[in-house]
């Protein structure tokens, strides 16, 4: 009877669960692997972005742009007065024909009815012809162009198309066109030309002043020395520039 017991069990089949056959069962360890890696690799990827975004962004430092300081200048500058060469020169005044000049101490004086001469001290006396500067002083109702136009001393003044005034100049043969041009005296119009003959020559200035016509001449007449050692022009114009009127 045991036989039969033992044989019966022996041919009841052995049955066990699809799962844990042996052509269907897979393990499943790797398949938990991976995704506790990629649990892993999201975490850790998480923590690092967020803590990035939680930080706040810093901005580089901004250049500052250094402008170049300007130079300083003094609020009340200082000037050095330019000296007046005329400072010590003596005065001289002409009530009669309404006018007062500076001439060098060298110089001096001598008074001929309507003119004035100023003459070096060192022609005192001499008879010959020698450089001096004369102011003459003649009552007139003629401007100064048409005084030079109505007398002729110098010549006939010439014209040009563009309006600019010339004057005849030179002994015979040698003439040359001088121009006759504006200028200043005292605040007045006054005109100045060069002109030299024979004799000799110089500079000329004539001024208009109520009634009266003022002639400022340069002569450069006498052949004793050069006569620009004696009455240079910058001496001349000078003296032209301290020539006052009255009134």
């Amino acid at each position: 009877m045991e036989e039969n017991i033992s044989q019966q069990q022996s041919e009841i089949p052995q049955t066990f669960p699809a799962s844990v056959s042996n052509s269907g069962w897979k393990p499943k360890l790797p398949l938990v692997s991976v995704v506790l890696l990629l649990l892993v690799i999201v975490g850790t990827t998480g923590f690092f972005l967020g803590k990035s975004l939680s930080q706040p962004k810093t901005s580089p430092p901004p250049v500052s742009q250094v402008s170049p300081s300007p130079t300083p200048t003094p609020e009340n500058p200082i000037s050095t007065p330019t000296p007046d060469p005329t400072a010590n020169w003596k005065t001289y005044r002409n009530e009669e024909y309404g006018f007062e000049v500076k001439y060098p101490l060298d110089f001096s004086v001598k008074e001929e009815a309507a003119t004035t001469i100023l003459e070096s001290k060192k022609w005192n006396n001499y008879q010959g012809n020698h450089p001096f500067i004369e102011i003459s002083a003649e009552k007139t109702i003629s401007s100064p162009l048409e005084w030079l136009d109505k007398n002729q001393i110098y010549g006939p003044l010439i014209r040009d198309t563009e309006g600019k005034i010339f004057i005849n100049s030179g002994g015979a043969g040698e003439q040359v066109k001088e121009p006759v041009e504006p200028t200043t005296i005292d605040g007045k119009e006054a005109w100045k030309f060069y002109w030299w003959g024979v004799s000799g020559g110089g500079d000329h200035v004539l001024v208009k002043n109520k009634s009266f016509l003022y002639h400022i001449s340069r002569h450069l007449a006498g052949a004793l020395e050069n006569p620009e050692e004696t009455v240079p022009k910058n001496l001349f114009d000078l003296i032209l520039s301290t020539f006052k009127f009255l009134d």
